[in-house]
């Protein structure tokens, strides 16, 4: 059986639970780019200006971890990445086709970003939520108030939450960069499930997930899935989406047999998973479109 693409009584079901609070978007570092992302483009970067020895120069954890032993520093990469996020290109808030922004006027209580900047949270704060923010504590060292912790606090619409599950740049030591970063991750949350705050597990096996600015070869999403997989075989929420930049080449045969393993991909993990081959622009403009009809908007 094929995998699945996303039709229309799978944009009802996913606009009834948006409505409902019960959907939970995924954001990737091609949330805000349509060709490669602000990790690819600086992956090529690094790979030129350290003399990259090997040939996956677009790969950011495995050039951030040639630049770790090189320097013989763990957080040297996350510095320079830090650098780099600060320079980069920011959003335009004010632009109702934002995907940043199409997404904080949703009445969601929980975002999830695999980022480490806090773009999502300036959406947010620009549509009058009074947002907070919280990260994965996957190392022992990470010592940080967490918002989800208090009993008090019950992240809803008014007052949403943003969860950095790869850390946060204000905490360098939190960031999920290298390749070796990436496994200890999984190793850590795979032996001792608490890291996750219950509310965010919740989240992921409750809910909807719309995974945004992905692409499967990147290590952000690889790590991504496997974390997520536990959580989607006893799901209690069957709409998934899936949303894959597609290959940054001319060449349609290229994209065409790209896709096709994908969707294997896909097929053999989950039945569940809806795939989008639009990019994140034009899905997330999609999503807004069907969300301004559906009545549901206020």
């Amino acid at each position: 059986m094929p995998v699945k693409r996303i039709e229309s009584t799978d944009w009802e079901v996913l606009l009834r639970r948006i409505k409902d609070g019960r959907c939970t978007p995924f954001l990737g570092a091609g949330v805000y780019s349509d060709g490669p992302s602000l990790r690819t483009s600086v992956a090529k970067k690094w790979a030129n200006q350290y003399h990259y020895p090997f040939t996956d120069g677009t790969d950011l954890a495995r050039v951030a971890r040639f630049l770790t032993v090189e320097y013989g520093d763990a957080e040297y990469a996350s510095s320079k990445y830090i650098e780099e996020l600060s320079n980069a290109p920011q959003p335009n808030f004010d632009d109702p086709k934002d995907p940043y922004t199409i997404l904080a006027k949703l009445p969601l209580p929980i975002y999830v970003t695999t980022n480490y900047d806090d773009l999502m949270e300036q959406a947010l704060i620009k549509q009058k939520r009074d947002v907070r923010k919280d990260l994965c504590k996957w190392i022992k060292s990470l010592d940080e108030p967490s918002p989800l912790a208090e009993q008090s606090f019950q992240p809803n619409v008014a007052n949403p939450v943003v969860f950095h599950l790869y850390g946060y740049m204000q905490n360098q030591q939190s960031m999920v960069l290298s390749e070796d970063d990436y496994f200890q991750f999984l190793i850590n949350v795979s032996n001792d499930p608490e890291l996750i705050p219950k509310r965010i597990q919740q989240a992921i096996s409750g809910t909807s997930l719309i995974m945004l600015g992905y692409s499967l070869e990147d290590w952000d999403f690889r790590i991504l899935f496997h974390f997520l997989a536990g959580y989607l075989k006893k799901s209690t929420s069957k709409t998934h989406v899936a949303v894959q930049l597609s290959p940054n080449t001319p060449d349609a045969n290229i994209k065409l047999r790209a896709q096709a393993f994908f969707d294997k991909y896909f097929e053999s993990r989950s039945p569940d998973i809806r795939v989008s081959w639009d990019t994140t622009q034009d899905f997330v403009m999609k999503l807004s479109e069907n969300w301004n009809k559906s009545g549901y908007a206020t």
